[in-house]
């Protein structure tokens, strides 16, 4: 499932479509083909995409799967990948990202920072930069 949004955030309405269409129905395929209880918990943390009163409001065909929200302001707590590894990787992918953009400008004596975003840069770089910079991260 693909959505997208301006601020490049996960909405309550693409996080309920995502839930019930992709995961639980992912989740449920799971148990039964490996045999295993018809029984889930879906940890979430406190972030705007996910609605808050999605305990209340699962659909009946998903009565088997529990949510649970974690406690406020403890996600970098249980979470670890909130805390230095994100800032990690996201140093190297900013560091990358400008490294490729300086030299595509410094060997072109036209190339402009909106050149290079239109000419230069697709998905394809941008997921050789993740990898790179993912390589990088040390813990």
């Amino acid at each position: 499932m693909w959505r997208s949004n301006q601020r490049a955030w996960v909405t309550q309405d693409f996080f309920k479509e995502w839930l019930f269409k992709v995961c639980a129905p992912s989740i449920k395929d799971y148990l039964d083909i490996n045999d295993l209880p018809l029984k889930a918990l879906l940890l979430l943390d406190n972030v705007p995409g996910h609605p808050k009163d999605l305990k209340d409001n699962l659909l009946a065909d998903f009565s088997w799967l529990t949510v649970q929200f974690l406690p406020p302001n403890t996600t970098s707590l249980i979470q670890s990948m909130d805390q230095e590894v994100i800032a990690a990787f996201k140093k190297l992918y900013a560091r990358a990202l400008f490294r490729r953009c300086f030299e595509a400008c410094q060997f072109s004596s036209t190339m402009t920072l909106k050149k290079f975003w239109k000419e230069k840069f697709d998905i394809l770089q941008a997921i050789r930069i993740i990898q790179k910079a993912w390589s990088e991260v040390t813990q």
